[in-house]
């Protein structure tokens, strides 16, 4: 969520934005895919109530962050996964969902991986690594600094298909970056 937006505004920000663009929604259901959203997100704001800061079980699993600097020792996580931010957040001229005010540049996606790596113990994942604006999706135009960035950093970059968040794009693509074996 991005700060000072209503919860449930970026739902139909993000809504507006691909309805305005060349993409389309690859759900024949968008309304569906509305309303699994606003019941995720009412899920979240519910543990977030209880277990973040004030909150009844405040025990420490929330941790107020923003990037690109995390307040996290070096690879402090096994995986992290980081949705919707990067290259969804970049503007729509660069295949990306937001306005050029408001978007989120290359500099800023290559300071942000580099602490996302920094963070990361052994793997990862980015998504989606797709243009938002554009019928057939394709790879976002950033995947490939983003990848050279990532393997300067030791690790070993694929990108693969999936079926996650099954009605935004016709196309999405997940970016992962492995560090060592898991468990190693």
């Amino acid at each position: 969520m991005r700060c000072g937006v209503p919860a449930g505004k970026d739902i139909e920000d993000t809504m507006a934005a691909i309805e305005s663009s060349q993409s389309g929604l690859a759900s024949s259901d968008p309304e569906t895919w509305i309303a699994e959203n606003h019941q995720a997100l009412g899920h979240f704001l519910d543990d977030f109530r209880q277990h973040g800061p004030g909150g009844d079980a405040d025990d420490g699993r929330y941790a107020a962050a923003s990037l690109p600097n995390l307040p996290f020792a070096d690879q402090s996580f096994d995986m992290v996964f980081s949705a919707h931010l990067l290259f969804s957040d970049a503007s729509v001229e660069n295949g990306g969902l937001v306005a050029a005010s408001e978007a989120l540049n290359l500099p800023f996606h290559l300071e942000a991986v580099t602490e996302l790596a920094r963070v990361t113990r052994h793997e990862l994942r980015l998504f989606p690594a797709v243009i938002m604006t554009a019928e057939d999706g394709g790879p976002h135009p950033w995947v490939d600094p983003i990848r050279e960035r990532l393997q300067s950093l030791g690790f070993d970059v694929r990108t693969e298909s999936s079926d996650d968040d099954e009605g935004l794009t016709t196309s999405n693509a997940l970016l992962i970056a492995s560090r060592g074996a898991v468990g190693a």
